[in-house]
Protein backbone atom coordinates (compact mmCIF):
# COMPACT_ATOMS: atom_id res chain seq x y z
CA UNK A 1 0.00 0.00 0.00
CA UNK A 2 3.57 2.37 -0.50
CA UNK A 3 4.00 4.90 2.22
CA UNK A 4 0.11 5.91 2.10
CA UNK A 5 0.23 4.89 5.63
CA UNK A 6 3.76 4.80 6.86
CA UNK A 7 3.34 6.19 10.63
CA UNK A 8 3.67 9.82 11.11
CA UNK A 9 6.80 9.52 13.56
CA UNK A 10 9.04 7.40 11.48
CA UNK A 11 8.22 9.39 8.51
CA UNK A 12 9.05 12.75 10.47
CA UNK A 13 12.30 10.90 11.74
CA UNK A 14 13.23 9.67 7.86
CA UNK A 15 12.63 13.78 7.18
CA UNK A 16 14.87 14.93 9.59
CA UNK A 17 17.31 13.16 8.41
CA UNK A 18 16.91 13.72 4.81
CA UNK A 19 16.00 16.78 2.43
CA UNK A 20 16.52 18.17 -0.86
CA UNK A 21 19.02 20.56 -2.80
CA UNK A 22 17.73 23.71 -3.69
CA UNK A 23 17.68 25.79 -6.58
CA UNK A 24 17.96 29.23 -4.06
CA UNK A 25 20.93 29.98 -2.10
CA UNK A 26 21.66 28.07 1.19
CA UNK A 27 21.12 29.49 4.45
CA UNK A 28 24.20 30.37 6.30
CA UNK A 29 25.63 32.79 9.24
CA UNK A 30 27.53 34.73 6.67
CA UNK A 31 27.04 35.71 3.18
CA UNK A 32 29.03 33.64 0.76
CA UNK A 33 29.96 33.94 -3.21
CA UNK A 34 31.11 32.17 -5.85
CA UNK A 35 34.39 33.16 -7.99
CA UNK A 36 31.70 34.73 -10.28
CA UNK A 37 30.29 37.13 -7.75
CA UNK A 38 27.03 34.63 -7.33
CA UNK A 39 25.19 34.61 -4.18
CA UNK A 40 25.91 31.17 -3.11
CA UNK A 41 24.39 31.53 0.96
CA UNK A 42 22.25 34.61 1.92
CA UNK A 43 23.71 35.69 5.97
CA UNK A 44 20.98 34.64 8.48
CA UNK A 45 19.12 37.93 9.95
CA UNK A 46 20.48 38.69 13.39
CA UNK A 47 19.26 36.15 15.88
CA UNK A 48 17.83 33.69 13.32
CA UNK A 49 19.44 30.46 13.96
CA UNK A 50 18.89 30.93 17.83
CA UNK A 51 15.09 31.45 17.25
CA UNK A 52 14.79 29.21 14.66
CA UNK A 53 16.33 26.39 17.67
CA UNK A 54 14.48 27.17 20.35
CA UNK A 55 11.27 26.52 17.86
CA UNK A 56 12.90 22.90 17.36
CA UNK A 57 13.09 22.54 21.01
CA UNK A 58 9.98 23.57 21.90
CA UNK A 59 8.52 20.49 19.29
CA UNK A 60 10.93 18.24 20.49
CA UNK A 61 10.17 19.02 23.85
CA UNK A 62 6.21 18.54 23.09
CA UNK A 63 5.67 21.94 23.90
CA UNK A 64 3.15 22.21 21.17
CA UNK A 65 1.07 25.24 22.25
CA UNK A 66 4.12 27.32 22.46
CA UNK A 67 5.64 26.23 19.56
CA UNK A 68 2.85 27.01 17.46
CA UNK A 69 2.89 30.50 18.84
CA UNK A 70 6.57 30.74 18.26
CA UNK A 71 6.51 29.59 14.34
CA UNK A 72 3.86 31.84 13.85
CA UNK A 73 5.48 34.77 14.68
CA UNK A 74 8.86 33.71 12.83
CA UNK A 75 6.54 33.14 10.14
CA UNK A 76 5.67 36.75 10.12
CA UNK A 77 9.29 38.05 10.54
CA UNK A 78 10.88 35.56 8.15
CA UNK A 79 8.31 34.14 6.14
CA UNK A 80 11.46 33.45 3.31
CA UNK A 81 12.24 30.45 5.01
CA UNK A 82 10.63 27.10 3.91
CA UNK A 83 12.29 25.70 7.21
CA UNK A 84 9.99 27.99 8.99
CA UNK A 85 6.93 27.27 7.30
CA UNK A 86 7.52 23.49 7.90
CA UNK A 87 7.77 23.45 11.55
CA UNK A 88 5.00 26.07 11.94
CA UNK A 89 3.07 23.29 10.05
CA UNK A 90 4.26 20.60 12.19
CA UNK A 91 3.38 22.41 15.24
CA UNK A 92 -0.34 23.46 13.94
CA UNK A 93 -0.49 19.56 12.92
CA UNK A 94 0.45 18.27 16.59
CA UNK A 95 -2.50 20.54 17.37
CA UNK A 96 -4.96 18.52 15.31
CA UNK A 97 -5.37 21.59 12.78
CA UNK A 98 -4.69 19.68 9.72
CA UNK A 99 -6.66 22.15 7.41
CA UNK A 100 -4.14 25.12 8.72
CA UNK A 101 -0.72 22.62 8.94
CA UNK A 102 -1.36 21.89 5.05
CA UNK A 103 -1.57 25.51 4.24
CA UNK A 104 1.68 25.92 5.98
CA UNK A 105 2.99 23.24 4.07
CA UNK A 106 2.16 25.06 1.02
CA UNK A 107 3.68 28.04 1.89
CA UNK A 108 7.06 26.68 2.67
CA UNK A 109 6.53 25.28 -1.04
CA UNK A 110 5.50 28.55 -2.41
CA UNK A 111 8.78 29.82 -0.74
CA UNK A 112 11.02 27.18 -2.42
CA UNK A 113 9.45 24.63 -4.41
CA UNK A 114 12.97 22.12 -4.57
CA UNK A 115 12.29 22.45 -0.59
CA UNK A 116 11.40 17.94 -0.41
CA UNK A 117 11.27 17.58 3.16
CA UNK A 118 7.88 19.44 3.13
CA UNK A 119 6.51 17.02 0.43
CA UNK A 120 5.85 13.94 3.14
CA UNK A 121 4.62 15.51 5.75
CA UNK A 122 2.23 17.52 2.94
CA UNK A 123 1.33 13.85 2.00
CA UNK A 124 0.62 12.94 5.78
CA UNK A 125 -1.65 15.95 6.10
CA UNK A 126 -3.52 15.20 3.02
CA UNK A 127 -3.88 11.45 4.15
CA UNK A 128 -5.43 12.63 7.50
CA UNK A 129 -7.88 14.69 5.39
CA UNK A 130 -8.96 11.34 3.37
CA UNK A 131 -7.31 13.01 0.03
CA UNK A 132 -5.80 10.38 -0.57
CA UNK A 133 -4.50 10.45 -4.15
CA UNK A 134 -2.95 13.90 -3.62
CA UNK A 135 -1.35 12.48 -0.47
CA UNK A 136 0.02 9.99 -3.07
CA UNK A 137 1.31 12.65 -5.31
CA UNK A 138 2.71 14.45 -2.82
CA UNK A 139 5.22 11.43 -1.38
CA UNK A 140 6.14 10.71 -5.08
CA UNK A 141 6.93 13.68 -5.46
CA UNK A 142 9.37 14.10 -3.02
CA UNK A 143 10.64 10.66 -3.52
CA UNK A 144 11.21 12.09 -7.57
CA UNK A 145 13.36 14.82 -5.95
CA UNK A 146 15.61 12.79 -3.34
CA UNK A 147 16.08 10.78 -6.98
CA UNK A 148 16.77 13.43 -9.05
CA UNK A 149 19.61 14.98 -6.66
CA UNK A 150 21.00 11.93 -5.77
CA UNK A 151 23.84 12.09 -3.25
CA UNK A 152 23.37 16.26 -3.27
CA UNK A 153 19.99 15.68 -1.32
CA UNK A 154 20.56 17.27 2.04
CA UNK A 155 18.74 19.60 4.43
CA UNK A 156 19.19 23.73 5.13
CA UNK A 157 19.58 22.82 8.53
CA UNK A 158 21.40 19.24 8.93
Amino acid sequence: MLIRFASLSLLVFTLGLVGCATNNPAISDAGLVDENGNVIAVPLPDGFEDNYRKGLSLLEDGETDEAVEHWEKMSQSDPEYSGVWTNYGLALFQQGKVEEALVSYENAQAVDPAYCPVNGLKGIALRDLGRFDEAQNSYEAGRSEERRVGKECRSRWS
